[in-house]
């Protein structure tokens, strides 16, 4: 009876010790996968971030948050739902539900929408704008050399020669009007346009939980995107919601996938096709009506001194930028809602964890230092 009574004690004290140790492997890790070179185990608190991240990226939970709107829409009117972050029930329903997004528009409502406008058109009209100049222009040497369409007397010399106007006077407007109405243009020839995210329209604005829902989710809206258009400004990394999204994109997609459009430097190109290609017109204006060249150049000359005090402008914004870049951390970056901060940290954290960007027990300092590191790295890599 004692011996028996003794086994029975030591197998109670063996089994105890055993579902302590089990349980202690079980809080620590988890068998994942089986391989040539043995069991891999991985952390269950590595676990429990990729499952958080997960939850970020993804929109199983909640499909019907997939919205998107035609990019023409979005650029109507020179960009009018880029003049503010106010939004009505109207603008949401600018936005369908659908599968996926071809672009993800990330972007901050301080800078003014002409200037976001303007990248845009360039971005997505360019190529139609270069076709239409090209075509245009020539047709009218076509119709010219036909003598379907007049000349003009240059008296660049002694004697009058000839010269065709109409490609001078119509090259600029053509490639100006493409830009600006490219995807209407397109739309009006049966050609779809681009669905992209905006958050004005894709995120409800007046309804509260399904607004915060959106925000939220917006790793969700970017999973689902085929390229995150960033119209970059000095401000874009001041601000914690757009360093979110840059998070949640670099993690998941390759950084080919990123355009970064520097807002003025789009405006500068604009500004030099309009002086470059107006320039020659005012000369000959001038000529073909007997007027010394002096008057077209210092006309031309003026029009360019306008856009070397904006090219000067762009310099230093440019330099701005790159010092904003090699400084950039998100400790240091502006939130209008102070309890929006701690759940965007919290979520870049779980993020990189979850991506295995840093180790599981990484403290929150260290994930977010790691993360500017990313950012240090990868985003003068974007086209």
């Amino acid at each position: 009876h004692n011996i028996l009574a003794s086994l029975l004690n030591s197998f109670q004290l063996f089994s105890t010790m055993t579902s302590h140790v089990v349980s202690n492997m079980s809080s620590q890790t988890k068998v994942v996968a089986a391989s040539d070179t043995g069991i891999s185990w991985v952390s269950s608190e590595l676990v429990d971030f990729k499952r958080q991240a997960m939850d970020i990226l993804t929109l199983s939970d909640a499909p019907e948050l997939l919205r998107g709107a035609p990019l023409a829409l979005v650029m109507r009117n020179f960009g009018k739902l880029f003049g503010s972050s106010k939004g009505t029930a109207a603008t949401f329903e600018l936005s369908k539900p659908v599968d996926a997004l071809r672009m993800f528009i990330s972007h901050n409502w301080s800078v003014p929408r002409w200037k976001k406008f303007i990248a845009l058109a360039l971005y997505a009209n360019f190529p139609l704008a270069l076709f239409t100049t090209l075509a245009g222009s020539l047709l009218f040497v076509i119709l010219t050399l036909l003598k379907v369409i007049p000349c003009v007397d240059d008296y660049v010399i002694a004697d009058p020669a000839p010269v065709g106007i109409l490609i001078r006077l119509t090259a600029a407007p053509l490639f100006l009007l493409a830009l600006l109405f490219g995807q209407d243009v397109m739309n009006l020839f049966g050609f779809s346009s681009p669905s992209v995210f905006l958050d004005k329209v894709c995120i409800h604005q007046t309804d509260h939980s399904r607004q915060r829902k959106g925000i939220l989710k917006l790793g969700g809206y970017l999973h689902h995107s085929d390229t995150m258009v960033v119209l970059f400004t000095p401000v874009y990394l001041e601000k914690l919601w757009t360093i979110y999204e840059l998070a949640a994109f670099l993690l998941q997609h390759p950084i080919s996938n990123m355009e970064v459009l520097i807002v003025d430097l789009n405006v500068v190109y604009c500004l030099a096709v309009v002086l470059y290609s107006s320039g020659p017109v005012v000369v000959a204006m001038c000529r073909s009506y007997r007027q010394p060249d002096i008057f077209g150049l210092m006309i031309y000359t003026l029009m360019n001194l306008v856009y070397l005090f904006y090219l000067r402008s762009w310099h230093r914004q440019r330099q701005s930028i790159k010092d904003k870049l090699s400084k950039f951390s998100a400790f240091r970056a502006n939130c209008a809602v102070a309890s929006d901060r701690p759940v965007v940290f919290a979520n870049i954290v779980a993020l990189m964890k979850g991506f295995e960007r840093v180790r599981p027990e990484a403290s929150q300092k260290e994930t977010l230092q790691a993360f500017d590191k990313l950012v240090h790295a990868e985003l003068p890599k974007a086209r």
